[in-house]
């Protein structure tokens, strides 16, 4: 054993600092000692002390010595093999692996000096963290080998989602996502089977994650509610059933809780126990039933007034928010109580609110002139009966950059509200779906920032301002589609470099498109997740506490001959629709510079004129409707370009000539309501021939897709019949059995028609006679 030491030091913590060297054969009040020269090394110095951690625990591990081993005793060597094998049998002795108490022991009295046999007394849970690790790892199951690290040879802190203390080398936290959207180790699947009780050996274990995992609908076991050093329980998204353990309330240091998203039948009928975690500063339990909750108001608004983060969306909860008393003297920073059952009116909000959600709800009322929560910088109330006028408060919060009042019953106009501030922080405005009216509203000058204004389905009168373009510089997404608004598309509108989706739609809009419609150039860039539109429609907000998606209602758009309601594809939307207004003149050849168009809509205008050849370089396009205006002259043979398009309507115009052919054109739905009320037109797919006119030539592929339909109806049922009629006749021509059968039969049945038509001749004939 050359180049170890032959004594050593064993400890059940790490020595203060200071701690002096043990002389020879020395026993320290706190450990054992054997030898004279050297002490364990275990990775880590202290001042001339070195420590190590093995499986999470303390244990001695002999290195080079500290100290040379000159004039060491025949008898000091023996007692310090006896040691050292006895030290690596208990490390390496599964038998040593029992449960550990529920409870921690009390701590234990001096030890009194070991024998010289070098017997051992090292703490359980310092001395088997590992093993007990290792007995949870094995009731999981793990098909994307995500615990790959975990192996009794190598220290259990440095193993996956292990983290242990510097200072006493307890396990800490236990942290296992699988599937997260930020893991690159989701492999095969996420992690699931059962989660063993040998965590609860584990006590001075603060943090426990294990969200992002499919435990397949097993209930959350009840003694996690034993881990009493708990301040971090986090079990989102991981496929969790059954009632919510009332045994939860036990772990009174709880910090943060988070339950939500289990994505079966999750419930909690009671919620006492959540009134034992008054140190909870945040509480996510979206998605769990609390519908037979009665006790919800007094657990959340009296006894969980600190909580900074509360999220109680899609609970099933019923009844109303409280009076200002309790709801406004809550603390909490982030507060989602969406997609519920809620009614009544709103009272005055929390001053230190941040970031409110309340939409989905049944909600009513007037909004509050004095809406409190001078920091609120999100206001969520979509999809809920509120009436009235939209008070000046909100406008007067300096803070507030996202708003969305939707599907409302809002009326009225929008105030000036001369006490805001000059500039506000507005970034996404959301007020469709209401019946606010009046005209483009002027306090929109002040939000320079403002990137998302969607005012569409309302009663707005008069004409889009024209400084919209200078007001609003960072404009991306404007929608004032179903509204009262004349006047002809100013100028300043194409002048706003950002805009990516431009819906003005069913208005009283007329005169020309602008030419300058070509510096539109944010259209003529594909989008991705860095772009602005991106950004406002998936925001996160308080750190790691709460991702949300600021426009979270679904966006109908008129695309592909339907209303199509956009739900997740909204930030890489890139759209034009101008439809069902009173613009006349031609279409513009620089809208064929907006290469990244997905969708065009110019239908139901007055254009006239011919369809501009640049049409063909829109790649992207993929709904491309003209129809019902006054356009003529012949379709560009350049439409059969764009391989992206899935829907086209060019009905009811003044088109002539031959429609042009293609693999894109011919895989079209409804080839027939395509074309429809342009009488000029001729080829395929409509019946006019195009006889004498010069017929744009087919690709090679499709020379022999000329065949029309009822030809190849025809064609099969001839092939058909002749080869039925093959097999009856070769089958008769090899089996002379079916001859004589068939010929029999056939003479039985002309001698009985014979019969039957004689005797009904005769008997015709005497009652003639």
């Amino acid at each position: 054993m050359q180049g170890t030491s032959a004594c050593f030091w064993v400890m059940p913590q790490w020595p203060a600092a200071g701690t002096p060297f043990p002389p020879a054969g020395a026993m320290p009040a706190n450990g054992i000692a054997a030898g004279a020269d050297s002490v364990a090394s275990c990775g880590r110095q202290d001042r001339g002390w070195t420590f190590a951690r093995r499986h999470g625990c303390s244990i001695v591990v002999l290195e080079e010595p500290r100290i040379p081993l000159t004039g060491l005793g025949s008898r000091q060597l023996i007692q310090a093999t006896v040691i050292l094998l006895a030290t690596w049998f208990l490390v390496n002795s599964s038998a040593l692996d029992v449960p550990a108490p529920r409870s921690s022991p009390s701590p234990p009295a001096a030890s009194p000096p070991p024998p010289a046999t070098g017997t051992l007394h090292i703490p359980n849970e310092v001395l088997f963290g590992a093993s007990r690790l290792l007995a949870f790892k094995a009731g999981l199951t793990d098909p994307g080998n995500y615990l790959s690290s975990w192996r009794g040879e190598d220290d259990c802190c440095q193993w996956t989602g292990i983290e242990c203390s510097n200072r006493t080398g307890h396990v800490i936290k236990l942290q296992i996502k699988s599937n997260s959207a930020t893991d690159d180790l989701n492999r095969s699947g996420p992690l699931g089977g059962n989660i063993s009780s040998s965590l609860l050996t584990l006590r001075h274990m603060k943090h426990l994650d294990l969200s992002w995992n499919n435990f397949g609908g097993k209930p959350i076991r009840e003694f996690i509610g034993g881990l009493k050093s708990l301040t971090h329980l986090l079990l989102s998204n991981s496929h969790f059933g059954g009632r919510i353990p009332p045994h939860l309330g036990n772990l009174s240091n709880l910090i943060s809780l988070d339950l939500s998203t289990q994505w079966e039948s999750c419930y909690s009928p009671d919620l006492a126990w959540v009134s034992n975690l008054r140190n909870l500063g945040y509480l996510a339990m979206n998605d769990v039933d609390l519908s037979a909750a009665i006790d919800w108001t007094h657990a959340f608004w009296i006894t969980m007034y600190t909580v900074q983060v509360l999220d109680l969306s899609e609970n099933k909860i019923v009844g109303r928010l409280p009076t200002f008393f309790l709801f406004g003297g809550m603390e909490a920073a982030i507060l989602d109580i969406s997609s519920n059952e809620l009614v009544g009116p709103i009272p005055t909000l929390p001053n230190n609110l941040y970031y409110l959600d309340l939409s989905r709800n049944n909600l009513s009322g007037v909004l509050p002139s004095d809406i409190g929560a001078p920091a609120l910088g999100h206001l969520m109330l979509f999809k809920n009966s509120f009436s009235g006028t939209f008070p000046c408060s909100l406008f007067e919060l300096e803070k507030l950059e996202f708003v969305d009042l939707s599907e409302n019953q809002l009326n009225g106009t929008l105030p000036d509200c001369p006490g805001a501030p000059k500039t506000s922080n507005i970034t996404m405005l959301n007020l469709n779906t209401n019946n606010l009216s009046g005209e483009f509203p002027s306090f929109l000058q002040r939000c320079k920032e403002l990137k998302f204004l969607d005012l569409a389905y309302n009663k707005f009168s008069g004409s889009i301002p024209t400084w919209i373009g200078s007001k609003l510089p960072y404009l991306v997404f404007l929608r004032l589609r179903s509204n009262m608004s004349s006047g002809g598309i100013p100028i300043e509108l194409t002048r706003m470099k950002g805009i990516q989706c431009l819906d003005i739609a069913s208005n009283n809009i007329s005169g020309n498109i602008p030419l300058s419609f070509g510096n539109l150039i944010a259209m003529a860039h594909t989008p991705d997740e860095q772009g602005a539109l991106f950004k406002i429609v998936t925001f996160g907000v308080g750190g790691v506490y709460k991702w949300t998606n600021i426009y979270t209602d679904s966006l109908l758009v008129v695309t592909k001959g339907q209303q199509l309601e956009y739900i997740k594809g909204l930030a890489y939307m890139v759209n034009i629709d101008l439809s069902c207004n009173r613009l006349t003149g031609q279409i513009p050849e620089e809208i064929g510079s907006l290469v990244a168009l997905k969708s065009l809509n110019l239908s139901w205008n007055n254009f006239s004129g011919i369809i501009p050849q640049t049409i063909g370089e829109l790649q992207a396009v993929e709904s491309f409707d003209l129809s019902h205006n006054e356009l003529s002259g012949e379709i560009p043979t350049s439409l059969a370009d764009l391989t992206s398009l899935a829907h086209l309507n060019l009905s009811y115009n003044n088109l002539t000539g031959t429609i042009p052919s293609g693999n894109q054109l011919r895989a079209l739905d409804d080839q027939a309501t395509i074309y429809i009320g342009n009488p000029g037109l001729c080829g395929p797919p409509v019946s006019r021939n195009c006889s004498g006119t010069k017929i744009t030539p087919q690709a090679p592929e499709d020379q022999h897709e000329g065949m029309t339909d009822a030809l190849s109806l025809y064609l099969g049922i001839t092939t058909g019949f002749v080869a039925g009629l093959w097999i009856v006749l070769c089958g008769f021509l090899f089996k002379w059995d079916w001859r004589i059968r068939c010929f029999l039969l056939s003479d039985s049945v002309y001698d009985w028609v014979y019969v039957q038509v004689m005797l009904s001749w005769a008997s015709l004939t005497r009652k003639n006679q």
